[in-house]
């Protein structure tokens, strides 16, 4: 697995689900910062909990982030809006691959509805084992998307 400090936050509907992956790691002894939140609260917004590890992030350009909300969507939909985040809503093994070999992201959206915890469980141990390809049509396409769709 990566050598990287884990970020991970999620929303109500991925409250357990994030502990559980914090627990995990912690076994596996990666190192984790959990993000929030704390407690179960039926009423919170996941763009809360995006922004503290998209702030993490900016800090540790090295860490590596994972969000999780009940479609895992909405947190994709938020990170992908700040600069030099990458972030891949996965639901196979294969996009985990292809996220982390082709695209460089950065950070791993997971679904607390739509896959099970123990797909979800692997999912991450797949995203944290692979590293980016540097293979340049990857590289060159990834300088287009910065080149063309730059964020302020």
């Amino acid at each position: 697995m990566t050598s990287a400090t884990v970020y991970l936050a999620a929303d109500h509907g991925g409250y357990e689900l994030k502990n559980q992956l914090v627990e995990h790691l912690h076994e596996q002894s990666v190192a984790t910062q959990d993000l929030g939140p704390a407690e179960y609260d039926g009423d919170d917004d996941y763009p809360d909990y995006v922004l503290k590890l998209v702030d993490a992030l900016r800090a540790d350009t090295d860490g590596v982030g994972v969000l999780v909300c009940r479609s895992a969507e909405g947190v994709a939909i938020a990170a992908n809006r700040n600069p030099g985040i990458r972030a891949a809503v996965v639901t196979e093994k294969e996009q985990a691959i292809k996220a982390r070999e082709h695209n460089d992201a950065n950070v791993l959206c997971l679904s607390g509805d739509l896959v099970s915890d123990e797909q979800n469980q692997q999912l991450l141990e797949t995203f944290l084992a692979t590293e980016f390809s540097e293979v340049e049509r990857h590289q060159r396409r990834l300088d287009k998307i910065e080149q063309y769709f730059p964020l302020p």
